[in-house]
């Protein structure tokens, strides 16, 4: 804000008077680097969450050849194959979802099968968490593949 004030001559004197804080270039820096290390974590959560979704090639590899309820209402058992179409060894990781005859969730579990070769095959099983009474079935709701370092 500029007021002209007079002093004894009648000659005009000009003051500047600023509103607010002053902002330096310190300030700036403070907050450019905590954005830049926000974006820098997001990226890696992405990439991590990327890296380990399922994915429908991963999906095709795994095969559920056995779907049982426990035995005197324990817990259901499920086993299969996974066959490795990728190029590289991988570890899998299988999520399955039991449900009775009327298609209500029963129990759910997970099977973790590490270093399958590329063009290779390996067993999996799992129980699920939860008792059963009756009969089951057995879906994969996902399988995530991540590929061996240096493979």
């Amino acid at each position: 804000m500029t007021t002209p004030s007079y002093d004894r001559g009648a000659t005009p004197v000009t003051t500047t008077t600023t509103t607010g804080p002053r902002r330096s270039k310190g300030s700036f820096l403070r907050w450019l680097i905590p954005l830049i290390l926000l974006l820098i974590v997001a990226a890696i959560i992405l990439a991590v969450i990327l890296a380990s979704r399922s994915s429908d090639d991963a999906k095709k590899d795994v095969k559920v050849t056995s779907c049982v309820p426990g035995t005197g209402g324990g817990k259901p058992k499920a086993s299969g194959t996974i066959t490795n179409h990728s190029s590289k060894t991988s570890n899998y990781v299988v999520k399955l979802k039991f449900t009775d005859g009327e298609g209500n969730k029963v129990s759910e579990g997970a099977a973790s099968v590490g270093s399958v070769d590329a063009d290779k095959s390996a067993k999996w099983q799992l129980t699920g968490a939860r008792s059963a009474k009756g009969s089951v079935k057995c879906e994969i709701t996902g399988v995530a593949r991540t590929h061996v370092p240096g493979q």
